[in-house]
C-alpha cells in the first residue's frame, strides 16, 4: 500500500520492494520487509542465504582489520 518505514540499513533490491534493518539498543538488528512483496521478484531462501554469506565475509574482514592485520592475506573457504 505504498507504506514506507525508516531504517538504519537498506538493501535496495530489483523490483518495488527493498529490505531494511533497524538497529536495536543492544546493537542487534530487526528486519523490516514486506516479504510477500519481495517474493514477487526474489527467491527468499536464496536472498537470505546471499545476505548471510556477504555478512559473514564482511564481518570476518572487519575482525581481521580490528586486530591490526590490515596487510594480512586472508583466505575464506565457504562450504
Amino acid at each position: 500500500n505504498g507504506q514506507r518505514v525508516r531504517s538504519d540499513i537498506v538493501a535496495v533490491l530489483e523490483g518495488e520492494y527493498d529490505l531494511g534493518w533497524s538497529r536495536n539498543g543492544d546493537g542487534s538488528f530487526d528486519l523490516i520487509a514486506d516479504l510477500w512483496g519481495v517474493a514477487k521478484k526474489h527467491n527468499q531462501t536464496e536472498l537470505i542465504n546471499s545476505i548471510n554469506q556477504k555478512y559473514a565475509v564482511n564481518k570476518t574482514l572487519a575482525e581481521v582489520k580490528q586486530r591490526g592485520l590490515q596487510n594480512a592475506n586472508v583466505k575464506l573457504v565457504l562450504q
